[in-house]
């Protein structure tokens, strides 16, 4: 993506999009976040994420966020609706933070094409331990929102922090501390991109399909000490 160009980022809230947002930011200029939820517009499907915890977050990145709802069977439509939106405001280019796509018939990429915008995928073919180290020594905070317990996760790895001690302890395990294989989903919550620390708290634990998953909700700033 060439320098000054002006780009709107896909955004789950999870820790491989936004380390793809701030590497986009150091070469482009965002002009704001897409973020899909569930058909009811409460939480984004794959992380679970409540939709006021992207709003606090879009507030921190001084970016506006737009929404899109969205079953699966529609995602392509809904989310082909938000990139029309951005192209419109000016967006040049779709930034997405997946690692590992398609070399053919990639959906990323005939998404972007569909909307008239180019594609910009910032982590694509990088190693994946490496990705993992530079998002901790960048200075970004997650925390691990969901887990898969077929895939060596346990309950116990929920709401870990994301740093050097996890990622270390995950390839003890023989996981892939990227968890691009869905091992497990993040939430960030802090980093150089973010004015202030999005401060939050868990609601409750549920179980969905092989993944046991924890609720969290942003907590108001000024009803917290910290």
């Amino acid at each position: 993506m060439p320098e000054g160009s002006r780009f709107v980022m896909s955004f789950s809230g999870g820790k491989d999009s936004t380390l793809a947002l701030y590497k986009a930011m150091l070469r482009g200029v965002a002009i704001g976040l897409i973020s899909m939820l569930d058909e009811n517009g409460t939480a984004s499907s794959a992380h679970g994420l409540r939709k006021a915890y992207f709003e606090t977050c879009a507030e921190s990145l001084g970016l506006p966020v737009s929404f899109g709802n969205t079953s699966w069977d529609d995602y392509g439509e809904r989310f082909n609706e938000r990139l029309l939106e951005a192209k419109a405001k000016g967006a040049e280019y779709v930034v997405f933070g997946d690692m590992d796509l398609p070399e053919e018939n990639c959906w990323h990429e005939g998404a972007a094409e569909k909307a008239e915008l180019k594609l910009f995928a910032p982590l694509w073919r990088e190693d994946h331990i490496q990705l993992s180290r530079e998002f901790t020594q960048f200075g970004f905070k997650a925390a691990v929102v969901s887990v898969n317990v077929d895939k060596g996760m346990k309950e116990d790895d929920l709401l870990r922090i994301y740093d050097d001690t996890f990622i270390d302890e995950m390839l003890s395990r023989g996981i892939d501390p990227s968890g691009e294989a869905g091992e497990f989903h993040t939430a960030v919550f802090d980093g150089p991109i973010f004015s202030t620390p999005v401060k939050w708290k868990e609601v409750k634990t549920r179980r969905i399909g092989n993944y046991i998953a924890t609720d969290i909700i942003p907590i108001e700033r000024n009803n917290i000490d910290g």
